[in-house]
């Protein structure tokens, strides 16, 4: 299953078919950004194996400068990239995929500064809890929680990850340093 109506909340267990339809969206985006895009990654809850998610794809693009993007606007929106400027907050531009004449969401498109906060959160995020099982089960039953609590509200389910999710990234940011003083000790 992929999509939801706008402002659902479901989780669905994890589905192979998440990532060929992220790398089918990720080979899209790089033909139509061309040389904007620096990197272009499936991020989110789909992009980590052992949890359920929302069956909505997140794909983040790194770009150098997000005025880049203004010139490929009508290029994106014709090939189904909705632009979404009351989503945007200053450090990054949001397309959703769907079909909107049933409010459905397949996919947010985040872009994003390359290899600024934004992007390096849903990097080291992702990779995080791919790499660390039981940080990834307890986010996991956390969003069973909020859904149970909020499953009408969508703004409480995802206020209510926050605290997790900065410690996440604070864990992985840790780790990373860790990982950086020990390779230097010889």
């Amino acid at each position: 299953m992929i999509g939801l109506k706008r402002g659902t909340i479901e989780l669905h267990d994890h589905d192979e078919n998440w990532h060929k339809i992220a790398v089918n969206t990720m080979n899209d985006l790089k033909i139509i950004f061309g040389d904007i895009a620096i990197d272009i990654q499936h991020v989110g809850s789909t992009s980590i194996h052992s949890i359920c998610a929302k069956p909505i794809i997140d794909i983040s693009v790194g770009v150098s400068n997000l005025s880049d993007v203004q010139s490929i606007l009508d290029k994106l929106e014709e090939n189904g990239y909705m632009y979404k400027s009351e989503n945007n907050h200053k450090d990054q531009i949001f397309f959703s995929v769907g079909d909107i004449s049933k409010d459905l969401r397949t996919s947010h498109i985040h872009v994003v500064k390359h290899n600024e906060v934004d992007w390096n959160n849903y990097i080291s995020f992702r990779d995080y809890l791919n790499n660390n099982y039981k940080m990834a089960k307890k986010y996991e039953k956390l969003k069973f929680e909020l859904l149970d609590k909020f499953k009408n509200n969508r703004i409480k389910y995802t206020d209510g990850k926050t605290g997790l999710i900065e410690k996440i990234l604070q864990e992985a940011k840790d780790t990373r340093k860790n990982n950086k003083s020990s390779s230097l000790e010889v």
